[in-house]
């Protein structure tokens, strides 16, 4: 019984060191790689071609302003196909989207964005007709989405 003991002390204490080491390891690595984060800069779109690939906001008539009942985290304006837009993000974290020409609701199909499409694909090097590939949802790695 004794023997039997010691065998299992044995392996517990080598179990014990090599997964101190491993683990020990793996959480230098972890610390050395977000220090790496601190002092790197994340990259960042040129400004002269974002500025491009934004149509300016133009309005041929002042803009109406729809009522917004709800409470919402950010309000944008922008244009999307020629129109004014204004974007009411909710706090639940759905978009609403207004035509600011007459103040009513807008659904944009990707076809009406397709001029948009072809000119941003043009000022990053692909030039060609846009094609619909589906939506994507908004997230932290694509630009111009929440929080950027």
């Amino acid at each position: 019984m004794s023997q039997m003991r010691k065998l299992g002390l044995r392996y517990a204490f080598l179990l014990h060191r090599w997964l101190g080491i491993t683990l020990g390891l793996m959480m230098g690595l972890w610390c050395l790689s977000g220090m790496v984060m601190l002092w790197k800069t994340w990259p960042a779109p040129e400004a002269e071609r974002v500025g491009l690939t934004h149509e300016i906001l133009t309005f041929r008539n002042p803009p109406v302003i729809p009522r917004l009942e709800d409470r919402y985290r950010s309000l944008r304006l922008t244009m999307a196909g020629g129109i004014p837009v204004l974007e009411a993000q909710a706090l639940s974290g759905a978009s609403r989207h207004y035509d600011l020409r007459n103040g009513r609701p807008l659904t944009l199909s990707p076809f009406a964005l397709r001029a948009d499409a072809e000119r941003y694909a043009a000022l990053s090097g692909t030039p060609g007709a846009a094609h619909f590939e589906g939506l994507r949802r908004n997230d932290q790695w694509i630009l111009n989405t929440k929080d950027h």
